[in-house]
């Protein structure tokens, strides 16, 4: 028989799988928290130049709700199950991926409107100065997505050669 564990096997203790589901509950919770709060904040923004003005109205709470709700469903999908310890099933790492691309479209579409949206009034050579400013940044923040992408990757490969109890810390070096 291949390594596959038997449906009738435990995968995951109760314990661990308790921990896991709190895990997911406090991620799921804090990043829609986060992101409902920067969805409202940018829908509130509605002039920068020559001062900022912040007005709470119905385009401000439905992008709370709608950053907070989408945010939600996908933490719920991309955050793995207690019942997916050993293998993710092809069809839901595609629907993974789906959303994934999904949610990045959704969020960049966003702020990219709300940050248009409140830069409507701004001359034209101040434009090109925060247009500037704002491609160096997306640059850095691509680079730095990039970076985290690979040393994920990277820790998962190692996490996986190792078992539990193979080596301590400091074996590696070896």
């Amino acid at each position: 028989m291949s390594g596959l564990k038997q449906p009738s096997e435990p995968t995951i203790k109760p314990e661990d799988a308790r921990v896991r589901r709190s895990f997911n509950r406090v991620v799921t919770f804090s990043s829609a928290s986060a992101m409902a709060g920067l969805g409202g904040f940018l829908g509130a923004v509605k002039q920068v130049n020559p001062a900022l003005e912040v007005r709470l109205d119905l385009v401000a709470a439905l992008a709370f709700l709608a950053a907070g709700a989408v945010t939600w469903l996908f933490c719920n999908i991309m955050l793995p199950s207690t019942d997916e310890v050993d293998q993710i099933d092809p069809a839901r790492q595609q629907t993974r991926k789906r959303w994934l691309i999904g949610f990045s479209l959704f969020s960049g579409g966003g702020i990219l409107a709300a940050v248009v949206a409140s830069l409507r009034t701004i001359n034209g050579g101040e434009l090109r100065h925060i247009v500037t400013g704002v491609f160096f940044a997306v640059v850095v923040l691509a680079g730095v997505g990039w970076f985290a992408a690979v040393l994920f990757r990277f820790m998962e490969k190692e996490d996986a050669s190792l078992k539990d109890g193979e080596c301590e810390p400091g074996e590696l070096d070896r």
